[in-house]
């Protein structure tokens, strides 16, 4: 991101700002502009998704002077390639697909933005909001719009905010989400740092019903829910250990109403300067939640945050195909989704090289399958993936992706044509 201050921003705020405070803002821009080819085979469908998509961003940090600070991007473009008349009556939808929202991308639109205010007690701040949790594991690039409040107690750092996490009408308060967030980070050791976050979901205040006497829908669907989701990550040596999990259930409604736990631990081992390796296991019990971007080490497999997407995921960004995520529901009390996978990672220059293998098993029980072909699921599915980055220049890199991963047996089980599933990606990303 670069600075432009003084005279440019002056120019750039003249308009808006007296010339007394002109002369104390100062400006920062950047942005990216990520473009894509694709070709994806998923083996459930037995269908070839290719094409090529683009995304471009620009994003700013308006300071007042006096440390409060506006952030703030826009969307100026994410959709797919769609030919000439692409935007025009007619062509085809918006398909959004770096993005998770149903929201159409042709129009400038923001992305985030939210007012940041130190104050001597903390920090403040009120707006549309990234949030990040657990490595991906349990919130990755989602979107929220949170009212938070950073502070320090000693060495910890404590995080308390509000979410809004629903609101389609004004007066029908069953339907509307609210989420309060407590975290506490710190380093309870050297060389480490560990955070936990807790959280709690509920529907529109006291008294809320669990239908709407407005509009007979069901009130909001996270009602109830708790959740609580440590991590620690650290270093010994030339080794980094990274361990994360959580807890989510309790809900009064269909979904994660049982006590659901998943986790992962994973070790990076620096071998030699040019060469790392990687190995992980996770575990998701009970029909859990995993987000979707969370780093199973494969390109057909998570790997896809929400406002990220991969175009070589197979299944949607939440449930289906070979995504790790249940629905917490009675009828999940003994599933369980397990994974072991190695990565290395060589780089020579401005080349970085990636391979990886990994196995999952899936065990869940018919209830949970669409058109199940057994009284219950329980395969393995084994998963190659390559990756090539190479840095052209230090704004922009390119990268090659192929994946392909053993999931025959898997979709016949869940009555699905069988096939294996595979993908390729080509892509260019600038950062400026």
């Amino acid at each position: 991101m670069n600075k432009q201050g003084g005279i440019v921003s002056a120019l750039a705020l003249a308009g808006l700002v007296s010339a007394g405070a002109v002369n104390a803002i100062e400006v920062e821009f950047g942005g990216d502009v990520e473009a894509r080819g694709y070709a994806t085979r998923d083996g459930g469908s037995n269908q070839v998704f290719s094409g090529f998509d683009q995304r471009v961003r620009l994003s700013t940090i308006v300071d007042a002077g006096d440390g409060v600070q506006l952030h703030a991007r826009m969307n100026l473009f994410n959709d797919r390639f769609q030919g000439d008349a692409s935007g025009q009556p007619g062509a085809g939808p918006d398909e959004r697909p770096f993005t998770a929202s149903n929201r159409g991308h042709r129009s400038v639109e923001l992305d985030y933005g939210f007012l940041r205010v130190p104050t001597g007690i903390g920090v403040f701040q009120i707006g549309r909001q990234i949030s990040n949790w657990n490595f991906d594991f349990t919130t990755s690039d989602a979107r929220r719009d949170r009212l938070s409040y950073v502070t320090r107690l000693g060495d910890v750092t404590i995080a308390a905010s509000y979410d809004r996490r629903a609101a389609p009408l004004g007066t029908a308060r069953e339907l509307d989400g609210n989420q309060f967030n407590l975290a506490f980070l710190g380093s309870p050791w050297q060389d480490a740092r560990a955070g936990i976050v807790f959280a709690y979901e509920e529907a529109g205040g006291s008294g809320a019903r669990s239908t709407s006497e407005e509009t007979g829908e069901d009130a909001f669907i996270l009602r109830g829910l708790l959740f609580a989701s440590p991590w620690v990550q650290g270093t010994i040596g030339d080794t980094t250990y990274t361990v994360g999990g959580h807890y989510l259930g309790n809900t009064r409604t269909t979904l994660y109403s049982g006590d659901t736990y998943g986790g992962f631990v994973r070790l990076a081992h620096q071998i030699t300067p040019a060469f790392a390796l990687e190995g992980q296991v996770a575990a998701n019990l009970r029909g859990g939640f995993v987000a979707s971007g969370f780093d199973t080490f494969s390109s057909l497999i998570h790997g896809s945050p929400e406002h990220s997407r991969s175009r070589t995921q197979i299944g949607g960004p939440l449930f289906g195909g070979l995504n790790l995520s249940g629905s917490g529901t009675s009828d999940e009390n003994d599933d369980s989704v397990l994974l072991a996978a190695v990565r290395g990672v060589y780089t020579v220059g401005d080349w970085e090289f990636i391979g990886a293998a990994g196995w999952l098993n899936y065990d869940r029980a018919a209830a949970t399958i669409v058109n199940p072909t057994t009284s219950d699921l329980d395969e393995d599915v084994v998963f190659l993936d390559a990756r090539v980055n190479y840095q052209l220049v230090p704004s922009t890199q390119i990268h090659a992706v192929a994946g392909w991963a053993q999931t025959e047996d898997f979709f016949e089980a869940t009555g699905q044509r069988a096939r294996d599933s595979h993908a390729v990606q080509l892509g260019v990303k600038t950062t400026f």
